[in-house]
């Protein structure tokens, strides 16, 4: 089937290694474009991720409300940024936290102590999945969202970035421009 798959030009993704590592060997197997959670994998086969560029989107959130995460160890988001993988901020789907970035962003900065520029890059980098960049690129059409900063508190922030990622919400954005 994903021989099939990747014939018909499609893509896909494999949720995997979320309660322990057993299946992120099979889930490789299948050669996919993306790989949810890998929560418990291997140092072995998140090198593999890293070498084949399979992007890995992690959603600590959702794994600490399950259960299946209960420290920085899981995701291993810093072996994953020292092997080179490429790793995306997810939120798993609706059903147990609410698919908001901004969350995401702040609790991965509290429980795992990233660089607050790789957790908004984490957080953006998904856009390219489907296609369309959210990162601003010379002579492409920009999306942008605006803050605004008496809500956030940001006109008192010396570092706006890590700001965005520590302290904002979805109710401190004040404007959307999406043109795609």
């Amino acid at each position: 089937m994903a021989a099939e798959i990747h014939g018909a030009g499609k893509k896909i993704a494999i949720h995997a290694g979320e309660k322990d590592a057993s299946d992120v060997d099979d889930a490789l197997a299948l050669d996919p474009d993306l790989l949810i959670h890998c929560t418990h994998a291997t140092k072995k086969q998140l090198r593999i991720c890293a070498e084949r560029q399979i992007p890995i989107a992690v959603c600590p959130r959702s794994n600490w409300m399950m259960g299946v995460s209960s420290s920085a160890r899981h995701p291993p988001l810093q072996l994953m940024k020292d092997l080179g993988c490429t790793v995306l901020l997810g939120t798993d789907n609706v059903m147990f936290v609410q698919p908001d970035m901004f969350s995401e962003m702040a609790f991965s900065s509290v429980v795992y102590r990233m660089d607050p520029d790789f957790l908004f890059r984490a957080a953006v980098k998904g856009s390219e999945l489907t296609g369309a960049s959210f990162f601003i690129q010379k002579g492409e059409r920009a999306n942008l969202f605006t803050i605004d900063q008496e809500k956030s508190s940001l006109q008192f922030s010396r570092n706006p970035l890590t700001s965005i990622v520590k302290r904002s919400s979805v109710s401190h954005i004040s404007n959307n421009i999406f043109n795609w």
